[in-house]
């Protein structure tokens, strides 16, 4: 798992203070210069070739970790490390911090947490889940919400501003997710047309700052990238993803499609 920050070193030492020895366990994980929220602010400006290479390789870790049967949970940007290269389009990035990963072949006290990462950057299935279904902890359902986060990065590569939280902003406060008095009370099928509506307005206004020609047309890449975070940040997890991945027996969840495009993109973008 090479587009994954994985550890290089690990054990225990005792350390000594005023109220006696403790063991201290320890792990050491490879060494990065910064996360993506750092790197998107040094910039000043939005840079096309970095973008798509930063997603290509958070596209090729999701891959890697679903292929090892391993959902991440919490994607968000302080999870997404930067390695240094002193050319900016040549640097690697990483997914780190497993801390809230689940896998069918693996226990984990994450295992019945319908929401096993940050609430804040949820897909909407989760945040207004039946607290008692466990179908959202299955396998499946953890990687719609990776891939979710996936089109959550894509929004937040190009505007600094996570998904979620912008679609929650635009909801009227009673359809806002439950954690207080005024907030929803319905399911999550009631929900779905204002989140829909929502996440509309959301694309309107991303639509408005992605590359577009002289004329005000969104490029091949602007488009494209707009077309991710529609299929990426379909609030219907039975919808999500590439539609090429529900035709025949394709892997309705699977990210090649994604890996694939950003893969040309970038040495569009670099050309």
């Amino acid at each position: 798992m090479d587009r994954v920050v994985v550890a290089v070193d690990f054990g225990d030492t005792v350390i000594t203070h005023t109220h006696g020895r403790e063991p201290i366990f320890y792990l050491i994980f490879e060494l990065a210069e910064c996360d993506v929220r750092v790197q998107v602010d040094r910039q000043n400006r939005f840079d096309l070739a970095w973008t798509l290479s930063a997603l290509h390789d958070l596209a090729v870790a999701i891959q890697q970790l679903h292929k090892g049967d391993v959902s991440h949970n919490d994607i968000k940007p302080a999870n997404f490390l930067v390695f240094k290269s002193l050319d900016l389009h040549d640097r690697k990035q990483k997914l780190a911090d497993l801390g809230s990963a689940t896998s069918p072949l693996i226990p984990s006290i994450r295992d019945d947490a319908i929401c096993a990462g940050d609430p804040r950057y949820a897909a909407p299935e989760v945040l207004y889940a039946n607290k008692s279904d466990a179908r959202l902890c299955n396998f499946e359902s953890r990687r719609a919400l990776d891939i979710y986060h996936l089109g959550s990065m894509v929004f937040f590569l190009v505007t600094g501003r996570m998904l979620t939280p912008e679609i929650i902003r635009r909801l009227v406060p009673e359809q806002r997710p439950p954690n207080s008095d005024d907030d929803w009370r319905g399911n999550f099928q009631d929900i779905l047309p204002y989140w829909r509506e929502s996440f509309g307005r959301v694309l309107a206004e991303f639509k408005a700052v992605l590359p577009a020609d002289k004329n005000g047309a969104l490029t091949q890449t602007g488009a494209a990238l707009l077309d991710c975070v529609v299929q990426l940040g379909e609030p219907d997890p039975n919808l999500r993803g590439h539609p090429l991945n529900r035709v025949g027996q394709a892997d309705r969840l699977s990210v090649q499609q994604y890996i694939s495009l950003f893969d040309i993109l970038r040495r569009r973008a670099l050309h």
